[in-house]
């Protein structure tokens, strides 16, 4: 996070998705009362997988 901020992009300006099991670890530290993002955390572990999943459903379909 701290390389995107400092290549200046504005975690303020739009909501950063967290995602899959990362997403708990930011969960845990970054608090809405810290003003650093508004962050969106999707905690399932499962996440990129059951994307990928649907994904790949969807390119099989003819």
């Amino acid at each position: 996070m701290s390389s995107i901020l400092e290549a200046g992009f504005d975690f303020k300006a739009i909501p950063v998705v967290f995602l899959g099991g990362g997403a708990s670890i930011m969960e845990r530290n970054i608090k809405p009362q810290d003003g650093l993002c508004r962050g969106v955390f999707l905690t399932d572990v499962h996440a990129n997988a059951a994307g990928y999943e649907r994904i790949a459903g969807e390119m099989m379909k003819p």
